[in-house]
């Protein structure tokens, strides 16, 4: 994650001539740099130097590669700007900072789903992969399930005493041994196969730098 979003930042070099380039860091604004107060049609204060850190950037560079760079932006797009993808990026990166593992989970090995609510306790152990994105408990409650559920018939009664009225409160925990390591790869293909949504980070940053390459500048151009 270091390695491709410092890829971004080494391109962003490359956009600017040479005696520029120890100003340029690729931006990625979560936030909204250029809005305007309501009542007096400023720019909002508190993003004043992040907007200076952006014009820094991109002096001297393309129009048209800075308006593409703006089009990417986070708080441009349709949905929550956290989970735009190069946010996502940026936010890896941000904790891999030499004390922080980032393991991507894939999935759960053995896990162990334990239901309380403070009057019972029902523990399942299952021996499969509980994939991302799985149904860990449902609850629908009835004689026949709670007879599988137990052989005590006090807790029998009691489970169904307590859910009778469908509005219970649950507490689930689930346990287990994260799946974390990678497929070696696909088969057929002979690609590596990434845990959900890395994929996608990839993707959109490897269109990113194939757009952005035609605008780098001959090399050690300077600013005359």
């Amino acid at each position: 994650m270091h390695n491709l979003r410092a890829s971004l930042d080494h391109l962003q070099a490359a956009l600017v001539p040479a005696n520029r380039n120890r100003s340029a860091k690729f931006q990625i604004q979560r936030d909204d740099i250029w809005k305007r107060d309501k009542q007096t049609g400023a720019y909002v204060k508190k993003f004043e130097t992040r907007r200076q850190s952006w014009l820094s950037a991109m002096k001297h560079i393309d129009p048209k590669a800075e308006t593409f760079i703006k089009s990417l932006q986070p708080y441009e797009q349709g949905y929550v700007p956290e989970f735009h993808p190069i946010a996502r990026l940026n936010a890896l990166d941000d904790a891999d900072k030499h004390y922080k593992l980032l393991p991507v989970a894939t999935g759960i090995d053995n896990p162990i789903v334990t239901i309380t609510n403070g009057q019972i306790r029902l523990t399942y152990e299952n021996d499969y992969t509980m994939l991302s994105g799985a149904i860990v408990a449902r609850f629908v409650i009835r004689p026949p399930d709670v007879a599988r559920m137990t052989d005590d018939d006090a807790m029998r009664e009691l489970i169904l005493t307590t859910m009778a009225d469908g509005e219970a409160d649950m507490d689930v925990e689930l346990t287990g041994t994260p799946e974390i390591a990678l497929p070696v790869a696909d088969a057929v293909n002979k690609q590596l196969v990434l845990p959900g949504g890395l994929d996608n980070i990839l993707d959109v940053t490897r269109e990113v730098i194939l757009f952005l390459e035609r605008y780098v500048l001959p090399h050690g151009q300077t600013v005359g």
